[in-house]
């Protein structure tokens, strides 16, 4: 009986602390594990999901917390709830902050490549950047201090090493189409080729591309994140593999890399 009560208790611990294995590739779909380029185990505590996730080197990759898995979304979906810790495939520390229902709160905080704080920032419930932007110099004199409200940019000051004032740039810029979006919608409307047959049966929709803009502009890495149907997938991929490359996005006054989405629609003009 003792033995019984025993192998209960055990099975119990078991499953109250088991976890489960996915793996996804590059675009976060679920895959293989020979195919994956990370792997996340989940398990449950309380009320909540505990996510480990890892590159497919077994360095953690990130680590926070779940209100649930949401299956009408992509494999890799769920709604953060909680503090969560990003690290790089060294095992660094890249960026550390709360979340509210998928939201960002509070203070987040990324660091440079080494792990040491790099910059600061803050938002408020609504996940819009409020408060001080603070950015620091790999010795921790600040470099930067820009203000914000409800999402909007209000004033900041740039310091040198030494700490005096120095001439203020933004601190992120997005990517731009050469000649702004109005040239780069003409762009794809004068390119794109919806063929006719495939109007006539109603197949329309909107494809979702993403690609990334490199540090000189050049459009890198483009992958389906939403398909529609073959030819017009591959129409989507024909057009941005066609398109000029882009004044790059900056960082700090650097040129850096960013992942663009950009949705391109086939519909029926009646």
């Amino acid at each position: 009986m003792k033995a019984l009560l025993l192998s209960i208790v055990i099975l119990s611990f078991l499953k109250a602390h088991s976890q489960d294995t996915t793996y996804f590739d590059k675009t976060w779909k679920k895959t293989s594990k020979s195919n994956a380029t990370h792997y996340r185990l989940q398990s449950k505590e309380g009320s909540r999901i505990k996510i480990l996730q890892y590159y497919s080197n077994d360095t953690l990759q990130m680590t926070g917390y779940a209100e649930s898995i949401d299956p009408g979304k992509t494999d890799a979906f769920f709604i953060k709830n909680g503090f969560f810790k990003y690290y790089d495939e060294k095992g660094i520390i890249s960026r550390q902050g709360n979340y509210i229902k998928n939201v960002q709160i509070d203070e987040w905080q990324t660091f440079y490549p080494d792990g040491k704080l790099y910059y600061t920032e803050n938002y408020d419930s609504k996940g819009k950047e409020t408060g001080k932007l603070t950015v620091y110099y790999p010795d921790g004199k600040i470099k930067r201090t820009d203000n914000y409200s409800k999402g909007d940019f209000k004033n900041g000051k740039c310091f040198t090493r030494s700490g005096n004032d120095t001439t203020w740039y933004p601190f992120l810029t997005m990517p731009e189409f050469p000649g702004g979006d109005k040239v780069r919608n003409n762009f794809l409307a004068q390119n794109l080729n919806y063929p006719i047959y495939l109007a006539e049966k109603g197949i329309q929709g909107i494809v979702l591309v993403s690609f990334i803009i490199g540090s000189e502009g050049k459009i890198e890495n483009i992958e389906l994140v939403n398909k529609v149907y073959q030819q017009l997938d591959d129409e989507a991929l024909r057009v941005v593999k066609m398109m000029p490359r882009w004044k790059p996005g900056t960082q700090d006054g650097k040129p850096y890399r960013v992942t663009m989405y950009m949705p391109i629609t086939f519909k029926i003009q009646r």
